[in-house]
């Protein structure tokens, strides 16, 4: 009866993991930005430059839009010692860092490094291209 009950708490908690993945996955996809279509290279989050605005300015523009969009309760972006993170949280919490270069009337983002949680390695793609996506959106060109 003991084993019984052991297999059954194994498999429902194989089930909740199995749901809240799929829930992540449906929310990254959903956040999808319908107004643009872009093609994206697969490098393409590396670097990207912004021209006529500060980038503190710009990560707030960024943020005003992710509190409207279901990306928004996945991914977070601050600015701090010329530097950009991308916070991805949701089953675990994965970083993006860029280094910020001014230039005369813009700034240019470097991708210094990057620590993927495990449970977000097959979505990263994904979501790099969904933020790709929406940085272009707000004005930037990706390098």
């Amino acid at each position: 009866m003991r084993e019984c009950h052991k297999i059954l708490k194994e498999t429902f908690l194989k089930v909740i993991y199995i749901l809240l993945v799929v829930r992540s996955l449906l929310m990254i996809y959903s956040a999808g930005f319908r107004k643009k279509t872009i093609d994206l290279k697969e490098n393409d989050m590396n670097n990207f430059r912004v021209k006529g605005i500060e980038p503190s300015k710009f990560v707030r523009k960024i943020k005003r839009v992710l509190t409207r969009s279901e990306l928004g309760k996945v991914a977070s972006f601050e600015e701090d010692n010329n530097q950009i993170k991308i916070t991805l949280s949701q089953l675990g919490k994965s970083h993006i860092y860029f280094d910020i270069e001014q230039e005369e009337n813009s700034f240019i983002a470097k991708k210094t490094k990057e620590k993927i949680a495990f449970t977000h390695g097959a979505l990263k793609k994904d979501v790099e291209k969904h933020l790709s996506a929406l940085i272009v959106r707000l004005g930037a060109e990706m390098l």
